[in-house]
């Protein structure tokens, strides 16, 4: 019996090369849709598909990449895969040319031969050494060992051996990334909807709330040459927005419109999932099913948020946001959106899992929040390194599960925490504060106050130990007995009861004075970020 399965790339390095907002959407709408390009052709001619999901091809609702970077076959030859990706570079290589791109498809063809790493690997079975492997065990009597496996493992190996090729002087992808598409353009139509401008600029995206109320302003702010609409946008609007206002000169932006977020996600604990089900075929394609339903899902739950989804391949998650967006049912928050993406998770690998009778996965997140003039590849790459912290991070997520965030001013002061979501009763009442809560009427009174007093290390010595001995609500009458903070259902309530639960979750009294110090700077970092973020958004 034969097995191959096909890895490509580079995904990361072409990534980081990209300069605007669209040429990264461009980049991962390139690489999903190459892998779908292959795909559909096994299942036009009934190629017998492990991985994905083979009963049709799915394409997103709002643009993102769906599929990604591996592919696996059964009874098919390393020839047979290659003739699949030779017809891919032919395909793409013509709309180099259709693009203006290169003067010759020969030149588009020798350009993604040499670029693009497409590494193939092929195993050879007999049914023994087939029945073999599917028979292994490990120590509780699950599979330890599947076909699947192996070819990941070759795949590992192979994407050591990377080709860099960005020694050209003609980098015909940077181009293809950045041009203004003609209609003929496939990969236009389907990562933009055929939309003239393309994929939205940063600007766009941190002021989306703002594009249906003042259509006017917004339009008129649009600019077709794309060379600096990242950061000229925002200030384009604004002008546009003074000069449309009955109050001349006042400008509706609030400061929140000037920030985006960059969220990266990833699946924790998939593997056992994967395991379980890895040597039979039908529960393997259910597996792939349900991946796919959660990108469908997540990429919606972005768009609903007003943002953009840019990579849903898999569990991984990479998608621009605002910071805040505001509707006509109030504010929502990057809490709110968590928390629906959360759900999307469990609705379709959690339930199977639950179903499998595996260890329900999560999701771990890191969520770069930063100044619209921020550089976007810098954003991109914290937002990264803060996922990596969260799920590497043992003494802080020892289950992973974690929400790595940083907020970063324009002044380059920033606040920096991680909140653990397997706490369930401090979560909730983060989450509280920053979806239902956002509108409580003593906030302006209180606010500023209890931040500012947070950085003050004897002000915090003093409140910590109160949180940690059960008098929260003794120090409040003693630092903040205004009248206006006796009523019920004020945010001075809702800070308590968010105060004690983080005792429960993260307050545990370590073992020695280090332990307790690393407790109490924990809680400190969250309390300061979740508070800073609330402040801003209003």
């Amino acid at each position: 019996m034969i097995y191959t399965a096909i890895t490509i790339g580079p995904i990361y390095d072409t990534f980081s090369q990209a300069k605007r907002t669209r040429s990264i959407w461009a980049a991962s709408y390139f690489f999903s849709m190459f892998m779908r390009k292959i795909l559909e052709g096994a299942i036009a001619e009934n190629w017998d598909i492990i991985l994905p999901y083979s009963k049709m091809a799915y394409k997103g609702e709002h643009g993102a990449g769906l599929y990604a970077d591996r592919l696996y076959f059964k009874n098919k030859s390393k020839e047979d895969v290659q003739n699949k990706v030779n017809n891919v570079i032919d395909f793409f290589a013509d709309d180099f040319v259709e693009q203006k791109i290169c003067a010759d498809r020969n030149q588009g063809l020798e350009f993604l031969t040499r670029y693009l790493n497409t590494h193939i690997v092929e195993i050879v079975l007999t049914e023994a050494e087939i029945k073999s492997i599917e028979e292994s065990k490990d120590a509780e009597g699950r599979s330890n060992n599947s076909i699947l496996k192996i070819l990941n493992d070759l795949l590992d190996n192979k994407e050591l051996n990377k080709q860099y090729v960005f020694d050209f002087d003609n980098n015909y992808l940077n181009d293809y990334f950045s041009l203004k598409w003609n209609a003929n353009s496939e990969l236009k139509t389907e990562a933009f909807n055929g939309n003239k401008r393309h994929f939205t600029s940063i600007g766009e995206i941190a002021t989306n709330d703002l594009k249906n109320k003042y259509a006017g302003a917004y339009q008129a702010a649009l600019n077709d040459d794309f060379r600096n609409e990242d950061i000229e946008f925002i200030d384009r609007l604004s002008k546009k927005m003074k000069e449309n206002s009955e109050d001349k000169g006042v400008s509706i932006i609030e400061e929140y419109h000037k920030y985006y977020a960059v969220l990266y996600a990833d699946g924790d604990n998939i593997g056992a999932l994967l395991k379980e089900v890895a040597n039979d075929n039908s529960r393997l394609q259910t597996f792939s099913k349900q991946l796919l339903d959660f990108g469908l899902k997540a990429e919606q739950s972005i768009a609903d948020y007003g943002g953009s989804a840019i990579y849903m391949g898999g569990e991984d998650i990479l998608a621009f946001l605002p910071i805040a967006y505001k509707d006509g049912n109030g504010i929502k928050s990057l809490a709110a959106l968590i928390k629906n993406l959360d759900k999307d998770f469990y609705d379709t690998l959690g339930q199977y899992a639950a179903e499998q009778k595996v260890a329900r996965p999560t999701l771990s997140y890191g969520l770069m929040l930063a100044y619209y003039k921020f550089p976007m590849k810098e954003a991109m790459q914290q937002a990264h390194d803060l996922l990596e912290a969260s799920k590497q991070q043992k003494k802080v997520f020892p289950y992973k599960n974690g929400v790595s965030v940083r907020f970063q001013k324009h002044s380059g002061q920033y606040m920096e925490c991680f909140i653990d979501k397997s706490k369930k009763n401090s979560t909730k009442q983060i989450y509280n504060l920053l979806t239902t809560q956002l509108q409580l009427t003593d906030k302006k009174d209180i606010l500023s106050g209890l931040i500012q007093r947070l950085k003050d290390d004897v002000f915090f010595t003093i409140f910590i130990h109160a949180v940690r001995n059960g008098r929260i609500d003794s120090f409040f009458e003693n630092f903040f007995n205004e009248g206006v903070h006796a009523s019920k259902e004020t945010f001075t309530d809702l800070f308590k009861e968010l105060a004690k639960a983080l005792k429960a979750d993260y307050l545990k009294g370590g073992a020695d004075e280090s332990e307790i110090e690393f407790e109490n700077e924990r809680v400190r970092r969250i309390l300061f970020t979740v508070l800073r973020y609330y402040q801003f958004i209003q």
